[in-house]
């Protein structure tokens, strides 16, 4: 990472940081991580099963710009 950390914007402050706050709260992270993936999945399933009408009100763009909104929220 500190070779190619400037592409990301991560200096060593903030690998430093990321490091005591998954030492500390790792299994949470994981685990909210984990689950996010998993409410997403059911909830791609049930819009996709919804009638053409109804998925019409969630077309693909949106729900991937939530999604991906949420996601980064959450992170």
């Amino acid at each position: 990472m500190r070779r190619y950390g400037q592409w990301v914007r991560l200096d060593a402050r903030k690998l430093k940081v990321g490091r005591y706050l998954f030492a500390r709260h790792g299994r949470k992270i994981v685990f909210f991580g984990r689950l996010t993936i998993v409410v997403a999945l059911v909830m791609d399933r049930t819009i996709r099963r919804l009638e053409v009408r109804a998925a019409a009100a969630f077309p693909d763009p949106l729900r991937d710009s939530t999604w991906s909104t949420c996601s980064a929220t959450l992170m």
